[in-house]
């Protein structure tokens, strides 16, 4: 099972194009969904600690897995890359992949949970593209794994 946890209230703009590869992937993937603190409300630094404290709390709530924080500073991998590395972490665990929210994520609160970081692009993207980006990764790995065409390489 493949877990995609997402701090983020819309995705307007990608709506159509996440829901066709959620629906592609099916019972395959999970997505839970945690809807952003306000920022009018409190500072940023509020917002980021209370964020990462709702991402924790949700973590607990899982059996355990291995974590990986999206994270611009993460690791690059090519599709081949993700493919092999999905393969092997997938057969052992529940994968669990992190989008945090728009202000950050409290990197010293979150380490002890985290196992990896993967970067989706080196672009800074709206976290709607990032969520379909990756989606969309997912699928192609489970394309190759099962030798579609959908991959070209």
């Amino acid at each position: 099972m493949i877990t995609l946890i997402t701090v983020a209230d819309s995705w307007q703009h990608f709506r159509h194009p996440i829901e066709e590869y959620q629906k592609r992937l099916g019972k395959s993937i999970r997505h839970i969904q945690i809807t952003p603190e306000r920022l009018s409300a409190t500072h940023t630094a509020q917002v980021i600690h209370r964020e990462t404290e709702r991402i924790i709390k949700t973590l607990e709530k899982m059996k355990w897995g291995t974590i990986i924080l999206c994270d611009e500073h993460g690791k690059t991998y090519t599709t081949l890359k993700l493919h092999t590395f999905i393969m092997q972490k997938i057969q052992l665990w529940e994968l669990i992949f992190i989008i945090w929210g728009s202000y950050g994520v409290d990197i010293n609160l979150l380490k002890p949970y985290i196992h990896d970081t993967m970067r989706i692009s080196d672009f800074t993207l709206p976290h709607g593209l990032a969520f379909l980006t990756l989606l969309e990764q997912i699928y192609r790995v489970t394309m190759i794994e099962k030798w579609s065409h959908y991959h070209h390489e």
